[in-house]
């Protein structure tokens, strides 16, 4: 995707291509710019999936 961009690719071209919104593009170029591809790989803060266990449970049954 980040490729793509780079070599002049439309961003709508580049949805259908990858199988997501012209929006998502748009923030992963935006991401790029601002971030670099060091942290591209990484998942921000309060993404994924949540815990289904609330560490206090955890705590409590560690021996």
């Amino acid at each position: 995707m980040l490729l793509a961009g780079a070599d002049g690719a439309a961003n709508a071209r580049t949805a259908r291509e990858v199988g997501v919104s012209v929006s998502t593009v748009r923030e992963w170029h935006s991401r790029f710019e601002a971030e670099g591809l060091a942290k591209f790989g990484e998942a921000r803060k309060g993404r994924g999936r949540k815990p289904t266990i609330a560490q206090e449970k955890i705590e409590r049954s560690s021996p």
